[in-house]
């Protein structure tokens, strides 16, 4: 199979729209829930929480954000929630030894009203 040599695709700082496509978990080396946005060129990026639902955890606050009301000992689900909700958020450059890649900041996303 023959694949294409492509172009690096660079995501500016700032602010962005797109669309929850998925949630995934991991739990290596830590448990996460990672939320999937895809942008309007297709271009997809990933934002993580951890895999802990209380008022206080980035993961709830996402959730509340997005309309949920927590109350404790009740079930929810991030995946029924927040796939395919339109959403705002924020991205900053971000260095590391492997090279430069865009991060959303986790508390930025929320919902176009």
């Amino acid at each position: 199979m023959e694949l294409e040599v492509l172009k690096p695709r660079v995501v500016d700082d700032g602010t962005h729209k797109g669309e929850i496509a998925d949630v995934t978990y991991r739990t290596e080396p830590y448990a996460y829930t990672d939320v999937s946005i895809e942008m309007a060129d297709k271009m997809t990026l990933k934002v993580g929480y951890p895999t802990i639902v209380m008022k206080e955890s980035k993961l709830g606050k996402l959730m509340e954000r997005f309309g949920v009301t927590l109350k404790e000992g009740e079930q929810v689900n991030p995946d029924v929630i927040l796939i395919g909700q339109k959403c705002e958020f924020i991205t900053m450059t971000e260095t590391t030894p492997k090279g430069k890649f865009a991060k959303v900041i986790p508390e930025s996303v929320k919902p176009i009203k």
